[in-house]
């Protein structure tokens, strides 16, 4: 090698340090930081947003005059959303429980009225002319459910009876006769 002629000057010797050295740091100085989040328009143009350092609106939506809006929901990751979540979760427990208790009280309900109207069309059919007649005319008046129930239960040669006393709804008994007494409606 020494006996080829080189291009290149030979390398000067290395001269006193005179630059100070580089201050060490720490693992964690070292990492870039990245934002925590970056606004829709960033996200969407997948470009780096600044909202971290500066606050809204970033650097990029305030350079092309865009809406630079921040949604800590639209991260799942995050706490914010976590609760989020977690609140919406029993907010729909409670949802569902009234839910399960609403359509308890339409079935009793339901039942109830079934009952009204089998003792309603029992007093019909079985009733007397001038009986039946004169229950029409009290409905006609626009008496309660109770009123009605009250003058029906005066007819005597009624077996049926029909209780609209007692609050509940699901529980049906047997008269004296064996045929069902259904309680009234509970209302919420």
């Amino acid at each position: 090698m020494a006996d080829h002629p080189s291009r290149y000057p030979p390398i000067a010797p290395k001269g006193p340090d005179t630059e100070l050295p580089a201050p060490s740091r720490s693992p964690e100085e070292i990492r870039t930081k990245r934002a925590s989040t970056a606004c829709g328009e960033c996200k969407q143009r997948r470009t780096k947003c600044t909202v971290d350092d500066s606050g809204p609106p970033c650097a990029e939506c305030a350079l092309h005059n865009r809406e630079c809006i921040i949604d800590e929901l639209a991260d799942k990751r995050r706490k914010v959303a976590a609760k989020e979540t977690e609140e919406n979760l029993k907010s729909s427990q409670k949802d569902l429980a009234k839910s399960r208790k609403d359509h308890e009280i339409t079935q009793g309900e339901l039942e109830y009225y079934r009952s009204y109207v089998r003792y309603l069309l029992d007093a019909i059919r079985f009733g007397q002319l001038d009986d039946v007649n004169n229950l029409i005319a009290v409905i006609r008046k626009g008496a309660t459910e109770r009123e009605i129930g009250n003058f029906i239960s005066q007819f005597g040669h009624l077996a049926p009876r029909f209780s609209l006393d007692t609050p509940g709804g699901s529980d049906s008994t047997n008269g004296e006769d064996g045929t069902p007494v259904v309680d009234g409606p509970t209302k919420a």
